[in-house]
């Protein structure tokens, strides 16, 4: 049996999460409920490429030629759009460090969605509450931790 690159990758990944939950084990229960669940949400989507790629289910070799031209063409990543997103990166910390996390989330994430993804208002608006509500519930309610607030301490 021959393993392609990805299936190898899928796999180093199933052992640095099974690692990961395996170390989390040991940390006291107050400290280790999230990293535990990152980890094994991890190790079970790790797992299923694994599965994937050894049962040799590829949808790419399914895909007619010139399909599969076309797709190559249109997701093809240009040196262009690497420093658009590293740009995209740098505005982002940027207003994280002025304006802190709560902000930067509520502005940057519609502002991005909108100019870079061309999404309607709906789905932004939808995106932008659930994202924002998840890590407020998750840092918060749930860990207790208050998120950096940036220079002007912006923050609750």
């Amino acid at each position: 049996m021959k393993l392609k690159g990805e299936t190898l990758f899928s796999l180093i990944l199933l052992l640095v999460f099974a690692a990961a939950f395996v170390v989390c084990l040991e940390w006291p229960a107050k400290a280790r409920m999230y990293p535990l669940i990152l980890s094994a949400g991890g190790f079970c989507f790790a797992g299923w490429l694994v599965f994937a790629g050894l049962s040799g289910r590829q949808s790419r070799k399914d895909k007619p030629a010139s399909l599969k031209k076309k797709l190559k063409k249109k997701s093809e990543v240009t040196v262009r759009m690497e420093i658009v997103m590293v740009l995209w990166l740098t505005a982002f910390v940027a207003v994280i460090l002025i304006f802190g996390f709560w902000v930067a989330i509520a502005a940057f994430t519609p502002v991005f969605m909108r100019v870079y993804g061309h999404e309607n208002w709906k789905l932004i608006g939808i995106f932008t509450t659930v994202v924002w509500f998840t890590i407020y519930l998750a840092f918060n309610q749930g860990m207790a931790v208050s998120l950096f607030g940036g220079a002007l301490d912006l923050t609750w």
